[in-house]
């Protein structure tokens, strides 16, 4: 995960007034995807995570 700018490849979405650009190959393959944020005692990350299974920090 990382932050740019969307290319004619991606398909942009809006949650919650946040913006994401997601490659249309994967948005075809993967319907439901989680984006959780986890905030700990020395880390802040990202979660992506597959309904179904999988994930990446």
């Amino acid at each position: 995960m990382s932050l740019d700018e969307a290319k004619n490849t991606d398909v942009v979405k809006e949650v919650e007034g946040i913006k994401f650009a997601v490659d249309k190959s994967l948005d075809e393959q993967y319907k439901e995807v989680i984006v959780d944020y986890a905030k700990g005692w020395f880390s802040k990350q990202f979660i992506v995570s597959l309904k179904y299974g999988g994930s990446c920090h």
